[in-house]
């Protein structure tokens, strides 16, 4: 008698659902799931501001039997993992930070991080004063500017410090310029030794910096070089070109999901799991122009994927209308970014689709036409794939993401 089919386990995915960055993680936590097994991700959406103020208990509790947790809190990190524990369940903080937390944090290498960005603004930019400009009430953003002054510190210069009250990390916010309205920033600007070189916490935050020294009549980067972190799209398309530093986004959802599920079957986890593999990429906004890294074909490539996924541009195409072949794209999307060109076209096929589902009641079959496709049913294989569950369900806001 055949046995029945293995049912798939469940763990809470409480991240900021489907951005770029969160995109890159889970697929990398995907791609880590042991052959045969089979994975259900439960999504809770994105971490409130400060949800250990709530005097519930996390909303997977009794639900699930672990949880992939994003360190999305500006109150008391803390606070934020007792809240969390009172889930009862194994829990991973996915890019959390390096403080002992009682529950396993598996992070990017923020010293790395901080000497990366130092020596470059320092050392290659000749700046003569630095500022970061990160998140109040961020632990993450404090231990990030910690190591930005101590690598700077040991280089012989001092680092001055800004943080802002909000925060800004959707598509969206990306996309559009916000110069930042805080009269203490601005002052910085004015008066520090030039050339100032920011580190920025995000790319959404650097592209601020951006619009604010524009709207100063500040030269970037004569005057300011502004540096961001996470290597975004935004940095590749934005003018001037913005240098990123890349964060090992994929090797951090595979760590991250290797420790729950060894955490599931009941092992003694590390408290902390520290991935190096971080990297700078320089760009117009540090080094200007002619000292910027060799990185225009792939700028144009995504600047194309950007406007053209959705009415089914392919690689050959993108190839073509570059004058290069689609294997040296290739080579160059895996060296700057950590993926391929048609990996990039279905994530923002993947991304436009679910910012439909969610954001407005447009028939399935419309949204399918949008994104390209030429019927509901190849819409829906392609969605389940990649979500692992059907659009419908994805609008309704069920418990979705299953792993392959």
């Amino acid at each position: 008698m055949p046995r029945p089919p293995r049912q798939p386990s469940s763990i809470a995915s409480y991240l900021d659902s489907w951005s770029e960055k969160v995109y890159r993680i889970f697929r990398g936590a995907i791609d880590a799931l042991p052959a045969g097994r089979r994975m259900q991700f439960e999504d809770y959406g994105a971490p409130a501001d400060s949800p250990e103020q709530s005097a519930a208990p996390p909303p997977w509790t009794g639900r699930v039997r672990g949880a992939f947790v994003g360190c999305g809190t500006t109150g008391s990190f803390d606070e934020f993992a007792a809240w969390l524990k009172r889930g009862e369940v194994p829990t991973v903080i996915v890019g959390g930070i390096a403080n002992d937390l009682g529950i396993p944090s598996v992070y990017a290498d923020v010293e790395e991080l901080g000497c990366l960005a130092a020596g470059h603004l320092a050392t290659e930019c000749g700046c003569r004063s630095f500022l970061h400009v990160g998140l109040a009430n961020s632990a993450s953003s404090g231990e990030r500017q910690d190591a930005f002054a101590r690598a700077l510190g040991d280089l012989g210069e001092h680092c001055e410090g800004l943080s802002l009250t909000r925060r800004r990390y959707t598509a969206d916010a990306l996309a559009n310029k916000s110069p930042i309205d805080d009269p203490h920033f601005c002052e910085l600007l004015r008066n520090l030794p030039r050339p100032i070189g920011i580190l920025a916490l995000n790319d959404a935050y650097a592209i601020d910096c951006l619009a604010t020294c524009e709207r100063l009549g500040l030269r970037v980067p004569a005057d300011v070089a502004v540096l961001g972190v996470d290597n975004s799209i935004e940095a590749h398309v934005h003018r001037p070109r913005l240098s990123s530093i890349r964060l090992p986004l994929q090797r951090l959802g595979a760590e991250a999901l290797r420790l729950l599920l060894r955490m599931m079957k009941g092992e003694e986890p590390p408290k902390r799991l520290l991935v190096d593999g971080v990297r700078l990429f320089a760009r117009e906004s540090t080094v200007g122009p002619r000292e910027a890294r060799p990185t225009v074909t792939v700028d144009a490539a995504l600047e194309r994927m950007r406007s053209q996924a959705c009415r089914g541009i392919t690689v050959r195409g993108i190839a073509d209308q570059l004058n290069v072949s689609p294997r040296t794209l290739e080579l160059l999307f895996r060296d700057e970014i950590g993926t391929t060109p048609t990996a990039e076209i279905h994530r923002l096929r993947f991304a436009e689709a679910s910012r439909l589902l969610k954001r407005t009641t447009m028939p399935m079959g419309r949204i399918a036409a949008v994104v390209g496709f030429a019927d509901a049913t190849a819409f829906s294989r392609f969605f389940r794939k990649f979500a692992g569950v059907s659009p419908r369900e994805h609008r309704a806001g069920a418990a979705g993401r299953r792993g392959r």
